[in-house]
Formats: C-alpha cells, structure tokens, sequence
C-alpha cells in the first residue's frame, strides 16, 4: 500500500482546505483524541477509496473482456476480479451481498458468451 500516513496537525489543517469540498470540514477539533480520529479517519478513507478503485477496475476489465468477445482473456480476468472482490469483502470495504452480486453478474456474463460462441 505503500508508506504509512503520518499527520500532524499542520499537515491535517493543509489537508482540511484540500478536503474541505468533498468531506465538508470546516473544523479542526481541539480535542487531542478527535484529532487524532481525524487522523484515522482520512487515513482510512484513503485506503478504502483505493481498494474500491482497485476493485471497480477489475470488474471492469471482465466487461471489457466480454464485450471484446474474449472467452479466455474474460475468465483469466474473472478470476481476478473474484479475488479482489472476495479481499475487499472481508476487509468490509464492499458489502459481502454486494460482490456475491457482482461476482454472479460477472459470470453469467461470462456463461451468456460461451454459449453464444458455440
């Protein structure tokens, strides 16, 4: 994932003006503890925004794989989204019901292309 985030409290205030549209901060608390809550919570949401674009992407790519026409390039790709899918579940950045959905979806997309091949 790369190197650990370190914050302090300039680098959270810089921060507040980068994210003040999209998380709507218009504070810096006092508190040490919700600072350092702050913190983690831009932390995390980094990460988890990461995951899901990680995740989105390899769903994609089977799509892409499917529309090309591609049977063995679109299950190699498959497999992959699965894993990531199946990592960002269990980690609770997506909804297990969620990527049981997608993984579905992606396989009858899949299933639906091999029998139109033959």
């Amino acid at each position: 994932m790369g190197a650990p985030l370190f914050f302090t409290e300039n680098r959270v205030e810089s921060l507040r003006i980068t994210l003040d549209r999209r998380l709507r901060l218009e504070f810096m608390p006092n508190i040490v503890s919700a600072k350092k809550r702050l913190r983690q919570n831009i932390a995390t949401r980094e990460r988890n925004r990461a995951s899901r674009s990680f995740v989105r992407n390899r769903c994609k790519n089977v799509v892409k794989a499917v529309t090309a026409g591609s049977i063995d390039e679109a299950e190699k790709l498959f497999r992959d989204a699965v894993k990531a899918l199946d990592q960002a579940s269990s980690k609770r950045i997506v909804h297990r019901n969620a990527a049981a959905r997608k993984k579905s979806r992606l396989s009858a997309m899949i299933r639906k292309l091999k029998e139109n091949a033959k």
